[in-house]
C-alpha cells in the first residue's frame, strides 16, 4: 500500500488490522482517510488523520519516517 499524499509506503502494524477488523474498515477505505482526512499532529513522532467517511468519526494514527 502508498500514500499518495505523501509519497510514502503504508505498512499496517497487528493492532491496526486488529481495529480495523473490529470497526469493518478496509484498507482502501484506511488509505482514503489518509490522502483526503484532516490531519492532526498528535505529538512529534505520530501524526492522526480524522475523517467522516464512515458513520463515526474514525482516526488513523501514522508514525512520522
Amino acid at each position: 500500500m502508498h500514500i499518495a499524499r505523501f509519497g510514502l509506503p503504508v505498512v499496517l502494524t497487528e493492532h491496526a488490522r486488529l481495529s480495523m477488523a473490529e470497526r469493518q474498515l478496509d484498507a482502501s477505505l484506511v488509505l482514503e482517510i489518509i490522502d483526503t482526512g484532516t490531519l492532526k499532529e498528535a505529538c512529534k513522532a505520530t501524526i492522526g488523520f480524522t475523517s467522516t467517511l464512515t458513520p463515526v468519526k474514525t482516526i488513523c494514527f501514522a508514525y512520522r519516517p
